[in-house]
């Protein structure tokens, strides 16, 4: 739900209208887990020909205990499949600046803050100190035609 308060009204022909935008509502939270690229080769032994042994797991703090083993991450893409969905809500507060003729073209810029808030803390990186409400602050360019 929101609304848009206009504070300062374009004049006919040109000029620069400034609006407040406020907004609220549900939002979905994604958690994915992070999976790693970890070298088992010095726990298997000597591997002929030097091959090394490097799996792709899920990032646990207690088994991948050494950071020097893991070898970077899995790729974008990887633990879409074990996505956790966490129902949230939202709200962002903003002002608006639009340029151009009355009934045409509009062009403009957005700016302001988001606040999102969970029922339980979402764990993004593991041993850290996790939380459940998140800020931001978004820019928005637009370009258009009005009809």
């Amino acid at each position: 739900y929101g609304r848009e308060y206009v504070f300062f009204r374009k004049a006919p022909e040109s000029g620069v209208q400034v609006n407040g935008i406020f907004a609220g509502g549900p939002t979905i939270g994604l958690l994915v887990p992070y999976y790693i690229v970890y070298d088992y080769s010095a726990n298997s032994g000597p591997r002929p020909g030097g091959q090394t042994d490097y799996r792709t797991e899920q990032y646990d703090p207690v088994k991948h205990d050494s950071n020097e083993r893991i070898r970077g991450n899995a790729g974008f893409l990887s633990g879409f499949g074990q996505t956790n969905f966490n129902l949230g809500v939202h709200a962002k507060g903003g002002l608006s600046f639009e340029y151009g003729r009355y009934r045409e073209d509009v062009t403009g810029v957005e700016v302001g803050f988001l606040l999102e808030a969970y029922p339980k803390k979402m764990e993004l990186v593991p041993r850290a100190n996790n939380t459940s409400l998140f800020s931001s602050v978004y820019l928005i360019l637009y370009y258009g035609r009005r009809k």
